[in-house]
């Protein structure tokens, strides 16, 4: 990484965790459920009674030690830093959602789907954000890039399967100890829409952050579908 480029990268990976984290908050109130990642920690607060942040540290912090044991001595030591990035937010789900956004109160359905419409555009912003900023991916992305490389699979692939053993789990909860079923019309938004989202903005954010002018750039940039 050339060393002009750390200052923008550090920032818009910082901007980004803030607004994903923001947008995944923004989206609870809305009671019509979430992502599916987002699910899974949700139904693991309610079964524990932990802090939603707390919720989200422990699954994160599952995906990265099923990172370290599938890759093995592959395991590049530059993702050890998602660590740093579980905790961070894990911290700001809790700040947004128990400080910030706790006020809100939706009052019918289409109300709540157009906020949670709102905070997908807010996610795939912090996502791409993330990506671009090269510095580490975030540990559902990547299990699925390690899962991928040992299976020589696509990782949208694997990542498609995981919202689906996701949904499972959930649904297996939710059935047989009676735990919230925390996927609904928001789950299928963001199945719909967050990847379009996320790939409208890839060309913006490689103008506005990194002023990407070169043929090369440009190549490298298209290589990348996830964002």
């Amino acid at each position: 990484m050339p060393k002009q480029d750390i200052l923008p990268r550090i920032t818009s990976f910082l901007l980004g965790v803030f607004t994903l984290y923001f947008g995944v908050a923004l989206g609870i109130p809305c009671k019509i459920g979430v992502g599916t990642n987002d699910a899974l920690s949700l139904t693991l607060q309610g079964i524990t009674k932990l802090p939603l942040g707390i919720a989200s540290i422990l699954i994160s912090t599952f995906f990265l030690l099923l990172q370290i044991l599938i890759a093995g001595k592959d395991f590049k030591k530059k993702q050890f830093f998602q660590m740093g990035y579980i905790l961070f937010g894990g911290f700001l789900l809790n700040l947004f959602t128990y400080y910030v956004i706790n006020g809100i109160v939706i009052r019918n359905t289409i109300s709540g789907i157009a906020l949670y419409l709102v905070s997908i555009v807010i996610k795939a912003v912090g996502v791409c954000l993330i990506l671009k900023s090269d510095i580490v991916m975030t540990p559902l992305e990547g299990l699925c890039t390690v899962i991928a490389d040992q299976l020589s699979m696509r990782m949208g692939t694997i990542r498609q399967l995981a919202d689906v053993l996701f949904i499972s789990v959930i649904l297996i909860l939710g059935f047989t100890i009676h735990s919230d079923i925390t996927i609904g019309i928001g789950t299928i938004l963001d199945l719909v829409f967050f990847g379009p989202i996320l790939n409208m903005f890839e060309k913006p954010m490689n103008t506005i952050l990194f002023k990407e002018k070169n043929n090369e750039q440009t190549n490298l940039s298209q290589s990348n579908p996830t964002c």
